[in-house]
């Protein structure tokens, strides 16, 4: 960041400069910020790309691979984490305490977790809640986004028992047709709602940790949208 404000504000830095500046910053340990457990996904979401470019076969990460990835890398320290909080507040004037966001999640919530999806929804990993388990064993925070039409209320419990930290459910709409419409025909407003009702209870009758996050990704860019988003904020 400081090297592109020097070369932004019209200084002229030799290649051997800009690599050494580089190599001075970067780590010399693994750091890893995204862990794609599967790329499997029923959805026929409208704006992933994956529903018509992706041509990967569809896998499912083994434990061994979790176990030996994890080991490698460790979670932020505290010192390197307020450092970062002062960068993003001086930068960008959003403070940790701001007002939440989608900036705020991205600068406060994505840099600090393991993101466990790609594009594959995580929720059809039976796998699931031994990564999670993993990630808590060695202190790292967790997080993944996820269709609620695919919510399976005991494997959620199962996460958030495990340690799951951030869990968000993406809903575009409030009407079924239209759901439909933006996710494909195994989306369903109506059940995903009801559900994320009742994950909702358990997590407040329980007094689990984890955090879930609503969400709507803007895919009309029109005031009808952002009506139904208001819609979306008065139901939870």
């Amino acid at each position: 960041h400081k090297l592109k404000q020097r070369i932004d504000d019209g200084e002229e830095i030799s290649k051997q400069g800009a690599i050494e500046l580089f190599e001075s910053y970067r780590s010399e340990s693994p750091i890893i910020y995204n862990i794609e457990t599967t790329n499997a996904c029923n959805m026929r979401c409208k704006m992933c790309p994956r529903t018509t470019k992706m041509t990967r076969k569809i896998t499912f990460l083994e434990n061994e691979f979790y176990e030996n990835i994890i080991t490698q890398i460790k979670p932020h320290s505290e010192e390197l984490w307020s450092k970062w909080e002062k960068f993003c507040t001086d930068t960008y004037g959003i403070a940790p305490d701001s007002t939440p966001s989608e900036n705020h999640f991205f600068l406060y919530i994505i840099p600090r977790v393991i993101q466990l999806h790609g594009y594959g929804d995580p929720l059809l990993d039976k796998n699931l809640g031994n990564v999670v388990e993993t990630l808590t064993r060695h202190s790292f925070e967790s997080y993944f986004s996820c269709n609620p039409a695919n919510i399976d209320i005991p494997k959620t419990v199962e996460m958030m028992e495990r340690g799951l930290t951030y869990l968000k459910y993406s809903f575009e709409s409030t009407d079924d047709i239209k759901f439909k419409d933006i996710r494909g025909n195994a989306a369903n407003f109506t059940e995903a709602f009801k559900k994320t009702l009742e994950v909702l209870e358990i997590k407040e009758k329980n007094g689990y940790d984890t955090k879930i996050v609503i969400t709507m990704i803007d895919v009309g860019h029109d005031e009808e949208q952002q009506r139904e988003f208001q819609k979306l904020v008065k139901a939870f």
